[in-house]
C-alpha cells in the first residue's frame, strides 16, 4: 500500500514539474513572438510573470525582461 501511494505520489509530482515546465515555455515563446512584433509592454508583461510566479531565476524570461526594459529606456533596470 505505502510503495503504490508514493508511486503515485511520485508521479503526480513529475507531471507537476512538467506542466511547469511546459508553462513557462509557453510565456517565453509568447513573450519572444510579443518582441518580435514591437509589442514590448506584453512582452516584458509575460517575461514579469514568469519570474514574479514560475521561476525568478530563468534566463529567457530574464533576457526578454531586460530587452524590454532596454527598448524603454530604463537601462539601469535592464542591468
Amino acid at each position: 500500500m505505502g510503495i503504490k501511494l508514493y508511486e503515485k505520489c511520485s508521479d503526480m509530482v513529475k507531471l507537476n514539474f512538467d506542466l511547469k515546465t511546459k508553462v513557462i515555455n509557453l510565456f517565453n515563446n509568447r513573450a519572444l513572438a510579443f518582441q518580435q512584433a514591437g509589442n514590448i509592454a506584453e512582452a516584458s508583461c509575460d517575461a514579469n510573470h514568469i519570474l514574479e510566479n514560475l521561476d525568478p531565476k530563468n534566463a529567457k524570461a530574464l533576457y526578454r525582461r531586460a530587452n524590454g526594459y532596454k527598448a524603454i529606456g530604463k537601462l539601469e533596470k535592464a542591468v
